[in-house]
């Protein structure tokens, strides 16, 4: 070929690894809506996006396989189709996330695509997509100032002047190779060793490795009062740090009692823009960085931050040291096989220039729906509205919306708490918010309820078998079981516990089993013996398993997993366990005023307290709920 061939950028060779993994989705693609508040006129704005790509030489970039190395070269400018389209109330969703998510062909095409829309109002707009491979969110905001400025320069009939001031992303190509020859490299490189000199990751619980990986994403978004989002910037004003310092560790707090584990591990991505001239030019120069974060509880808020605050200048000093490189490193050196952190935090707050010689217009961003880790929070300041927006990204196959919601309001507790006493023991700061603690205390005691006091959740099942012995009780993935067939394999297993182990009634038993109908037999085999449950989540860090597994003071353990926790009381079991002594099941007397299970909830030392759940407290909550659900049938 003609042109001339050009490395790709760490930034972009990391883009490229997570395409390898993800082949043929819309994941890397960077997409934004822009709406202008008035009639349109299609013919000049597709003129103008025109003018802006002619102009822009960095968007006409496109990749090319040389010699089983993948280049990249600069593309002259051709005429190019942009599509259009009608938006009404019921077609705009689906519009966007097809546009959003069609993926791009890798290797000499165009890296880019616009789209022009029409609203019923007679309002209009464009939607860009370009691949992360070329962009990046500053350049798009870059790219959206620049068109709206165009268009209405042309509808006003005055002097279209291109900004000469944007730079070849060739410069930036050659900056990196010097610096990854430089002694700035080296010592960057020995920063981020020292750093991460230490396996921290042993007890920590990690992410999921990435060829098990679902990407699969949804994004919430939680709008902050104008009252709140100023009480967040004015107090970070008196502590003179930053509203992104002061969230980032609220969330590793977070993290920290969650997880009940000392080291925090968050991803954020950086502008990676030191300069005037790197801020001018179009392109992908956004990196991302590894915070490691040390919440030790009898420290204070204030103190910890504070450190946080002085430690962020040496971090943003090596800030350029490729993270991939630095993550292969870590999973080389401690054989790592997972992701090492499942969080990244970014601030946002590039803003598109308004101002009052261009027509109205605002701007989005549409979410792709891919996520290569389970959580990604976003706080958004980049409009002038005086709010900020919290959103959240998250894995569909990790959390669900009440999960994120529940997050949500937890982050906001927690900020709550350090605002009001800045001095507050990181100990002393409790993760269950005053509704959640309402809402155990009375959901599951409320007495308004009528319904026969004296039946156990045992009663209830077997009225439900009696009822529907054939219809399908749990579909879990492409399995599921009938009511008579749950029943007949928790007796056997209820018989299996009792004559090998010698359950003793009345004893909490400890069950770490991933979400089945596995976990459903063990629950209500563990009842039939007249013993309570005690769930532990399997993501949970061995010291979290261990602390629970004691504090329960649990007869045994029941897991199909290697715990690696050194227990002495493990029953290995599954429902492909080889039972000897089935039907050997004896029915037990139980009342309703017995333990069914032991509720775990964070206290204020974030250690988890265990709340006693009786089976009239289940009982009671179920029937509240199903009559708020209209689904109770006496």
């Amino acid at each position: 070929m003609d042109e001339e061939l050009f490395d790709l950028t760490t930034p972009q060779k990391a883009i490229i690894n997570m395409e390898q993994f993800y082949p043929g989705t819309g994941m890397n693609n960077i997409v934004g809506k822009i709406t202008i508040h008035e009639k349109v006129d299609f013919a000049v704005l597709k003129k103008a996006i025109r003018i802006f790509v002619k102009n822009t030489d960095n968007i006409r970039y496109q990749l090319h396989i040389d010699q089983d190395t993948i280049k990249q070269y600069k593309k002259e400018y051709e005429s190019f189709k942009i599509d259009h389209v009608v938006l009404n109330s019921q077609n705009t969703e689906e519009i966007c996330n097809d546009i959003a998510r069609k993926p791009f062909e890798l290797f000499d095409l165009p890296l880019f695509r616009f789209t022009t829309f029409q609203n019923e109002d007679e309002t209009g707009g464009f939607i860009v997509c370009v691949h992360h491979l070329l962009t990046d969110a500053w350049s798009i905001s870059m790219l959206i100032s620049t068109i709206v400025s165009i268009y209405s320069k042309i509808i006003k009939n005055e002097k279209i002047e291109i900004d000469n001031n944007l730079y070849p992303y060739t410069d930036f190509i050659t900056q990196e190779n010097q610096y990854l020859q430089s002694t700035k490299f080296k010592q960057d490189k020995e920063f981020w060793e020292d750093l991460f000199s230490e396996n921290i990751f042993e007890d920590m619980p990690i992410g999921n490795s990435q060829s098990n990986l679902t990407y699969e994403a949804t994004r919430t978004e939680f709008k902050l009062s104008k009252k709140v989002t100023s009480k967040i910037v004015d107090f970070c004003k008196e502590l003179k740090i930053s509203p992104f310092t002061f969230l980032l560790y609220v969330i590793a707090i977070y993290e920290s009692k969650v997880k009940q584990t000392n080291n925090i591990v968050l991803s954020t991505p950086i502008l990676n823009r030191s300069g005037k001239k790197e801020k001018n030019t179009f392109g992908l120069f956004v990196n991302n960085m590894l915070y490691k974060l040390n919440i030790e509880e009898s420290t204070s808020v204030y103190e910890a931050i504070t450190n946080l605050n002085k430690s962020q200048f040496s971090y943003l000093r090596h800030q350029k040291y490729p993270l991939q490189e630095l993550i292969s490193n870590i999973k080389s050196k401690f054989q790592i096989k997972e992701n090492i952190y499942n969080i990244s935090v970014s601030y946002q707050n590039a803003r598109t220039n308004h101002n009052e010689d261009t027509v109205p217009y605002d701007s989005e961003w549409i979410f792709t729906g891919y996520l290569t880790i389970p959580l990604v929070f976003h706080i958004y300041d980049m409009d002038d509205t005086s709010s900020f927006s919290f959103i959240y990204d998250y894995q569909n196959k990790i959390y669900d919306f009440s999960q994120i919601k529940d997050i949500h309001s937890r982050i906001l507790y927690i900020a709550e708490q350090i605002m009001e006493n800045p001095n507050i023991l990181i100990k002393d700061i409790e993760l269950t918010t005053v509704e959640e603690r309402d809402k155990i205390l009375n959901d599951f005691n409320n007495t308004e309820v009528t319904y026969d006091r004296k039946k156990t959740i045992l009663d209830l099942w077997a009225k439900q078998v009696k009822i529907n012995p054939k219809k399908v009780a749990i579909i879990c993935g492409e399995k599921e079981i009938s009511y008579q067939e749950l029943d007949e394999k928790s007796d056997e297993l209820a018989g299996y516990l009792q004559n090998k182990y010698h359950l003793q009634q009345g004893r909490n038993i400890s069950v770490i089993l991933e979400r089945s109908i596995d976990l459903a037999v063990a629950m209500l085999a563990i009842l039939k013996c007249g013993c309570s449950y005690v769930l532990i989540d399997t993501s949970h860090p061995k010291d979290r398993k261990i602390y629970m597994i004691e504090n329960s003071n649990s007869q045994y353990v029941i897991s199909d997993l290697d715990l690696d926790l050194k227990l002495q009381n493990q029953i290995n079991w599954n429902l492909n366990t080889k039972i000897d002594n089935k039907n050997n099941y004896k029915k037990v007397e139980i009342n309703s005023e017995d333990s069914m299970y032991l509720l775990y909830t964070s206290g204020s030392t974030g250690l988890p307290k265990a709340v006693t759940i009786t089976h009239r407290n289940f009982h009671n909550y179920l029937i509240r709920n199903l009559k708020s659900s209209r689904l109770y049938r006496r």
